[in-house]
């Protein structure tokens, strides 16, 4: 797969069998490609490639199969997201309940707790911050919803 081309026109390969990166049939270390890439000398073909061999180059290992990873952009991140989806039985709205979600409902719901023990709560009430149930349908406030784990790759 042809990554990059070099000023002088010679294709940057990487050959996913061997895994080696080549510059017109000569075989290239990652640290060696990061030099001619720093020079300027690498027109990019594939971006997403280019931090792989930077992480691989400063790790001092190789690049590792594209297949295994889905792309290489993903080689390159490797971070994941989950969050629970929720589907509602009675409208059939779909509605994600992430971990930023669940933190902010835990802070609304301490913080709550905290004024309402306030000395102060019966003279000064303050408003009452709002705790979501993550069950409940947003659209029509129905609790009869599934739920499954889903885990996005970023």
């Amino acid at each position: 797969m042809q990554l990059a081309t070099h000023s002088d026109g010679r294709p940057l390969e990487f050959d996913e069998a061997s895994r080696e990166l080549t510059l017109g049939g000569a075989v290239l270390t990652p640290s060696e490609v990061v030099a001619l890439d720093k020079a300027k000398a690498l027109n990019w073909t594939r971006y997403d490639v280019r931090e792989t061999i930077r992480k691989a180059a400063k790790k001092g290992t190789t690049l590792g199969p594209v297949s295994e990873a889905r792309g290489m952009s993903d080689v390159a991140t490797g971070r994941t997201i989950s969050e629970t989806k929720y589907t509602c039985k009675a409208c059939g709205r779909v509605w994600y309940w992430g971990k930023k979600d669940q933190t902010q409902n835990a802070l609304n719901a301490v913080a709550n707790a905290g004024d309402s023990m306030s000395p102060c709560s019966c003279c000064f009430p303050r408003p009452q911050r709002t705790v979501v149930d993550p069950t409940k349908c947003p659209n029509c406030g129905s609790r009869d919803s599934e739920s499954e784990l889903v885990v996005h790759e970023v």
